[in-house]
């Protein structure tokens, strides 16, 4: 799962490490639309809610101490959408993009 390995890796600064995960993380597609239908169905079924808010929460409350609060929201929102394009359109993630990302919300 891409919690623990940013829990267990201390990440490079600039955002490649978060990038590598990722890109990591995507190879197994078939698990990511499986995390992906939790959120949709949480969406629609109040008892699935806590379950969904525990892995937003948990992956922010693990990047907070890095990145501080503001940018590490920031940030989980910024991956969950580059992940989420990646799924629709079954494209490889554009690396350097995210990584230029990650580092301008990491630095505002």
């Amino acid at each position: 799962m891409l919690r623990g390995r940013v829990r267990d890796q201390a990440l490079p600064a600039g955002g490649a490490g978060l990038t590598g995960l990722v890109e990591e993380y995507l190879t197994d597609r078939r698990r990511v639309r499986l995390e992906y239908d939790l959120y949709l169905a949480a969406a629609r079924d109040p008892a699935l809610r806590p379950l969904a808010e525990a892995w937003l929460h948990g992956f922010r409350d693990l990047l907070e101490p890095r990145l501080g609060l503001e940018a590490a929201r920031a940030v989980v929102a910024l991956l969950d959408g580059a992940m989420l394009q990646a799924l629709v359109t079954d494209a490889d993630l554009d690396g350097p993009a995210l990584t230029a990302a990650i580092r301008h919300l990491h630095t505002r």
